[in-house]
Parts: C-alpha cells; structure tokens; sequence
C-alpha cells in the first residue's frame, strides 16, 4: 500500500486548467455527463432534458429526449444507452416511487420498469442489461438489480439497517459495488455472493480511526481500480485484485467527522485510469492515480463530472445547470 497523503502534498506543483466552454440549456442540476469519441457530450438534467452537444460549435445541442422531471440518470456509452429515474409529476421528485427507462441511443428505443422503489444512487452496466439501484426507507438500505431485457428484480439484499449511497458496475458486468455508512461491498452480480467487504478507516491517532461513509464510487475502466470517496471528501484507490487499500488521500478537514450535505459527492476516473477527478476541499482536485500526487485544483462545486475519451478535457455539471468544460492538455 502507498503511504497516506496529505491533500497538501505537491501544493507547489498544483495548476488550474483554462476554461475552454461553457455550456447553457440545463434549467437544473445536472446529473449525468459523458463525452464520446466524436467531439460530442451527453448530459442529463433534472430539468428532464437529456442533451448532445456538438463541441466543434459553440453551445450547440440537440434535444436527445424531455421529461417532466429526471431525480437520477446515468449515461454509459459502452451500453450505448442512458438509464433514467423518471417521474411525470414534479410534486414526485422526493417521494420512492418512479419509473426506471433505458433510452438505447443508437436505435431510440425506450425499456421501462415502472413504480420502483429507488432514491438515491442508480447504475446501468456495460452490458446495457442490468440495473443496480439503491432504496432507503427511514431506518435502512437496500441494493436490487433489474434484468433490463426482462424487466425483472433478480436481486434485493439489505444493507443491514444502514444507508446506501453510491452504486458501480465493474467494466466485466459480473461484480457490483456499493457504499453505505460503514462498508464498501463488492458482489457477484449472478449469485449474490459477497467478494470483498472494506471500511474507509480515517486515523486520528496511532489507536485510533474513524470509520468514514462511502459517498460515492468507481471503476476505472479496465477493472483494475476502485475509488471511493468518504463523508469529508478523503480519497481511497482499491486494487481489485486483493481489494486491499492501495492509496489514501486525508482530506485537510482534519478530525472533522460531518458529512457534507451541502456538497454533490463525484468521483470519476479518466479512460486510462491514469487520473481521478473527485470532490474536494477546495472544489474538484485532480489526482494521478498510481501514486497520489495531485496536478489540479479547481474552485468549483460540481454535481457531475467526465472526462472525454483522451483525458485531455474536463466537463463539470452545475446545480444551477450549466455545464463548463476545461482544457487540461496543456498542463497535465
């Protein structure tokens, strides 16, 4: 495992990237972002609007798909598709039931599971034919899985009165991850079957730690990593191998233990799983993911995040629906 680091380490060498565009439509929080291989971005809002911006022509876009309102999306352009909390009724938007609808892009096509129970977090696998979502109800959290081609729950495990806050599929499809208020799990899609169990220890002392929140998780692209972020934005990096901690970035908050409600918890890798973007202190920090050091700083809230196939730009979604993008060729 790599030493612990401080998100002070490597200040002298920290940068901050050029804004190269910013993008207007959204109405609301943006939720979902990704970029494709042609110059495009994908984004989805809460305002229900599901957007294709064309970067070669400033603000240009393309109204994909409108709802009336959107509490969660997540865009996956492996599965070629986006999958969507909808809700017609905007009185709707805190309450547990709405409807799932995967929106294949290449055909239009729309498949939906009605009235599920689903509030915080959802993820859509590479395969395009799975669902992971997370349901809370007042004292705990539960994790199902959806057959997309069938419409059917073929999973529903407890999280053991605990509340869940973050879901990702690995790139293979087969294993599940979820965060809750204690534990990072890691399951067999297909069984059920639990992998790997890991707590986000954060040290006070020689003997003593505090055992952090999961906030949000990902996979790098090829498997071979974990991140998860933890209640006071503290970084963790997982070897799915072993799924033995392999690299942990303190937060400067100190022995701070309050969860940050007013902040969007993100996390994301780059294509190459060289860089992770996440939510830090002073906004969005840009780290490299082998040995820690961080290469940029940006002041800035963001409630969605991607970076385009070279990683050689950055898009942020705001609460306030705009979206800006950053050039990050020139400095990295």
């Amino acid at each position: 495992m790599l030493s612990e680091l401080s998100n002070s380490n490597y200040q002298n060498e920290i940068r901050h990237p050029d804004e190269v565009y910013r993008l207007t439509g959204h109405s609301d929080v943006v939720l979902a972002l990704s970029f494709d291989d042609q110059h495009h971005l994908y984004s989805a809002g809460r305002d229900g609007k599901i957007y294709v911006w064309d970067l070669d022509i400033p603000n240009e876009k393309t109204e994909f798909r409108s709802f009336q309102l959107l509490s969660a999306a997540d865009i996956n352009l492996q599965a070629s598709s986006i999958l969507c909390r909808c809700t017609d009724d905007w009185n709707d938007i805190d309450q547990l039931k709405a409807d799932l609808r995967v929106i294949d892009l290449t055909s239009g096509s729309e498949t939906s599971i009605p009235s599920v129970d689903i509030l915080s977090d959802i993820a859509l696998s590479n395969s395009g034919d799975l669902i992971s979502g997370l349901t809370l109800t007042r004292w705990e959290g539960a994790q199902r899985i959806w057959q997309v081609s069938s419409g059917q729950l073929i999973g529903n495990y407890d999280h053991d009165f605990r509340f869940v806050w973050s879901v990702a599929f690995h790139p293979s499809s087969l294993l599940v991850a979820s965060g809750d208020e204690e534990t990072l799990t890691v399951m067999e899609v297909s069984s059920g079957a639990i992998i790997a169990e890991v707590q986000q220890f954060y040290p006070i002392s020689n003997d003593f730690s505090f055992i952090k929140q999961v906030v949000a998780i990902d996979y790098s692209a090829d498997g071979a990593q974990l991140a998860s972020l933890g209640d006071d934005f503290s970084l963790w990096i997982w070897d799915t191998e072993t799924y033995s901690e392999r690299l942990h970035i303190l937060s400067p908050s100190d022995q701070s233990t309050e969860v940050s409600y007013d902040r969007w918890p993100v996390i994301s890798f780059s294509a190459d799983g060289r860089l992770v973007v996440y939510s830090c202190s002073e906004g969005l920090c840009i780290i490299n993911s082998q040995h820690g050091q961080k290469l940029i700083s940006i002041p800035e809230n963001a409630t969605a995040v991607a970076f385009n196939t070279s990683g050689t730009l950055l898009a942020l979604g705001k609460e306030s629906g705009e979206i800006k993008i950053y050039d990050l060729e020139s400095i990295l």
